[in-house]
């Protein structure tokens, strides 16, 4: 029992033993203060939402800009790498002048192979067996081969036209033969 005879009294709003986690002034909807834990309110939830989708943003723009500073790095490193196995030379006048030297060098080399070599005149100007009148006659006996060629492609052709013909013609004088026969037969001799 109450030592203050009988009488309860009131707890005021200003004194609230426990921290109150509601963000709607700390009321209920029937005016009463809640305390203790509660459930999020939407704006609660929204803010959270929107926290993490900022925080994953961020994440995904540093993954990204570290992707791209390994990558620079990478390239720079072959690009030495490169460098160093095959160097490029000076640029400008003295590069050109260089290239110069060396495709001189190139063709000299050339030259020189190309003077050992030795070739037979029948191999430079033909010998006497591959004349204009041989190759005359290699080419017409080409074109005679074509002619027989289309020549026996068309006897075939004509040959299976003619074939079908005659079975067209034998197969009508059949029908021809039996019509009459039906008509003998159906209305006898006139």
């Amino acid at each position: 029992m109450p030592s203050d005879g009988g009488r309860r009294r009131k707890r005021s709003r200003d004194a609230c033993p426990l921290p109150c986690t509601d963000t709607r002034d700390g009321l209920q909807d029937g005016g009463t203060r809640v305390y203790g834990p509660t459930l999020p309110t939407e704006a609660d939830l929204l803010l959270r939402r929107e926290e993490l989708e900022s925080d994953a943003r961020r994440e995904a723009e540093q993954r990204q800009t570290e992707r791209h500073a390994q990558q620079k790095r990478h390239r720079k490193e072959e690009r030495a790498r490169i460098e160093e196995v095959a160097p490029k030379g000076d640029a400008g006048r003295e590069r050109r002048v260089q290239q110069k030297k060396d495709k001189k060098e190139q063709m000299r080399g050339f030259r020189e192979r190309s003077a050992e070599v030795q070739l037979e005149e029948s191999e430079l100007y033909g010998d006497g067996g591959d004349t204009f009148q041989s190759k005359k006659g290699r080419q017409e006996a080409v074109q005679q081969q074509k002619r027989d060629k289309q020549l026996d492609f068309l006897l075939e052709k004509d040959a299976a036209l003619r074939e079908r013909r005659q079975a067209a013609q034998s197969k009508e004088q059949r029908t021809m033969e039996m019509l009459r026969r039906l008509a003998q037969e159906r209305y006898g001799r006139r």
